[in-house]
């Protein structure tokens, strides 16, 4: 015979019996700390609760890989972008302490996405950009090399048979009577896709040649280039050493550490990559009003020789800025009464010469 079994006010039953429990052991507990600890006795219960609740939710500086996580906002926020895929790695020895560092970090990424991106074919050219003077013309060149390379033979139509051996002939130092002549020649005889054909790998390796003549000029020139940069840059910087002062105006050291640094000192890194110096990068941002700005201070000193529209605007303004100034002072010496003193009148007078 199975009888149902009643559980009702078991949980009841259970309850009060571990609160009864719990209490007899914390009971025990305090008892214990007060013998332990008499200085403790006069504790009040507000402090005490307070110790109970009093937890440290600091987050551990250890990731589960055992790599040190940096705990600063920028360093959040990088392993934030990191977690959601937008970073695909960050060197666990590297500091994100600000935001120069993310932004360095999010620019690390950029370049390499960029990389990952461009043709294999191409990628050799990355590192190549930096020591030659014109990349964009090597580019365009080994575009048309791996255009040749693709080309299969069931490509070669007759317009495009043409146009190759047209090149491959012009490139023989052939003229253009002469090409128009074996061109005709060979549509007649009907040859003019297997001369193509024949010709392609020759064309193609003219094209490769002529790629590494090209680098090798183009790194001569960027050698020549950076020679005559920094010939300029220290006749630039003896120039100014020499300089003690620029039209009757004295140019302290510090202004002439400014004045280096605003047209060499490469502060700003375009989205390509490029990096340019405060001046390059003003002009970039308003060509025209840099430009304007640029003629019209040209045109108003003379070709930069004469400044004494400068200092006469100058004087305008701080004659006036001083007549202001000693009447205020006057009408407050003397009640309503405006007057200049002497001295006041002598520095206005020399002001105004």
């Amino acid at each position: 015979m199975n009888e149902e079994l009643d559980f009702s006010g078991v949980e009841d039953f259970v309850l009060e019996d571990l609160n009864e429990d719990i209490k007899t052991k914390n009971e025990e507990q305090n008892n214990t700390q007060e013998a332990e600890s008499p200085e403790k006795k006069n504790v009040s219960k507000k402090e005490t609760d307070d110790d109970i609740f009093e937890i440290d939710f600091e987050p551990s500086r250890e990731t589960p890989s055992g790599s040190k996580k940096d705990s600063s906002v920028f360093g959040v926020m990088a392993q934030t972008l990191l977690e959601e895929g937008v970073i695909s790695e960050i060197d666990k020895n590297r500091k994100i302490e600000s935001a120069k560092d993310l932004i360095a970090i999010i620019d690390d990424e950029v370049q390499r996405k960029v990389k990952e991106s461009i043709p294999e074919s191409f990628k050799d050219l990355i590192d190549l950009k930096q020591n030659v003077s014109n990349i964009d013309e090597i580019v365009e060149h080994r575009k048309t090399i791996e255009y040749l390379k693709s080309i299969n033979e069931e490509d070669l139509t007759e317009d495009l048979s043409e146009t190759l051996y047209k090149e491959f002939l012009k490139l023989k130092g052939f003229d253009n009577e002469e090409i128009n002549d074996e061109l005709e020649e060979l549509k007649t005889l009907k040859k003019l896709e297997d001369k193509t054909k024949k010709a392609l790998p020759k064309l193609i390796k003219y094209y490769e040649d002529y790629e590494q003549q090209l680098i090798e000029k183009q790194k001569q020139e960027k050698e020549l280039l950076k020679k005559q940069e920094e010939e300029y840059i220290n006749s630039f910087r003896q120039s100014l050493e020499e300089l003690k002062d620029f039209d009757g105006v004295p140019i302290t050291k510090e202004l002439k550490i400014k004045a280096l640094d605003s047209l060499f000192k490469q502060n700003h890194t375009l989205p390509s990559g490029e990096k340019v110096s405060d001046i390059i990068k003003a002009r970039m941002e308003d060509p025209i009003r840099f430009d304007v700005g640029f003629a019209l201070t040209f045109i108003m000193t003379k070709g930069f020789k004469d400044f004494s529209a400068f200092k006469s605007i100058g004087k305008q303004k701080l004659s006036k800025d001083i007549e202001d100034a000693v009447k205020i002072n006057d009408m407050k010496r003397m009640g309503s009464k405006p007057a200049i003193d002497e001295l006041g009148a002598e520095i206005l007078n020399y002001i105004k010469l």
